[in-house]
């Protein structure tokens, strides 16, 4: 397995790859480091930067560290230097220093960045001998049970909504109504729109409930 994070997940990425799990490969940092309170401001960077080189003395896997030029949380300047302290104490990393992104290079590991870092990320997979399956390997399902009284149809919902992004609800009625929501910013927002979306279809001596939240059965 690999490791990946951005801005204090590329930080852990830098402390995981010195206190590894068992199977840990590699781990990428895009533009990692802690302290950033404004723009172009970082606290304390001396001791960030020696922090990252005590962290770098017990590096046992090799990492890829990605910087935008306009990073304004952890600048050009400032990742030379962690890099340098990181490598200068015994870890190994590639660095990569990526041009100008948006009005903030700090952003540059997003959905937007996907057609400039992800062949970075390839060729440093590459590199480890990590390369990608010619096909994924599928997800496992959660193990939540679906609700007893569901039919055929709302069975196969039920998976799809297990193969949903959290957060999640899904609700339904003793009537075999359901409705589900996924994709919500918290719990409460799921658990109202799946109810929602559950009442259209139910009776109305039979109202809705919540049958599950995100991955786990509802408690009853």
């Amino acid at each position: 397995m690999i490791g990946i994070g951005i801005s204090t997940g590329g930080m852990a990425m830098i402390g995981l790859s010195a206190d590894p799990p068992a199977g840990l490969k590699a781990a990428i940092n895009f533009a990692g480091g802690r302290g950033s309170d404004a723009p172009d401001h970082v606290c304390y960077p001396d001791l960030l930067t020696r922090t990252v080189a005590e962290l770098g003395a017990r590096s046992k896997v090799p990492m890829l560290w990605v910087y935008a030029a306009n990073d304004h949380f952890f600048g050009p300047q400032l990742a030379q230097q962690l890099y340098q302290a990181f490598t200068e104490s015994g870890g190994t990393a590639t660095f990569i220093a990526a041009g100008p992104f948006g009005a903030d290079g700090h952003e540059l590991f997003s959905q937007q960045g996907t057609p400039i870092w992800t062949p970075i990320v390839d060729n440093f997979l590459r590199s480890q001998n990590l390369v990608l399956r010619d096909t994924p390997l599928p997800d496992p399902l959660p193990d939540v049970a679906p609700p007893s009284h569901l039919g055929g149809s709302g069975r196969q919902q039920f998976e799809g909504y297990l193969r949903s992004a959290p957060h999640k609800a899904f609700a339904t009625s003793p009537s075999g109504a359901f409705g589900y929501s996924y994709g919500r910013r918290t719990t409460a927002d799921a658990e109202a729109k799946a109810l929602n979306n559950c009442a259209k279809y139910a009776r109305g001596d039979m109202p809705c409930s919540i049958a599950a939240i995100d991955d786990e059965k509802a408690p009853q």
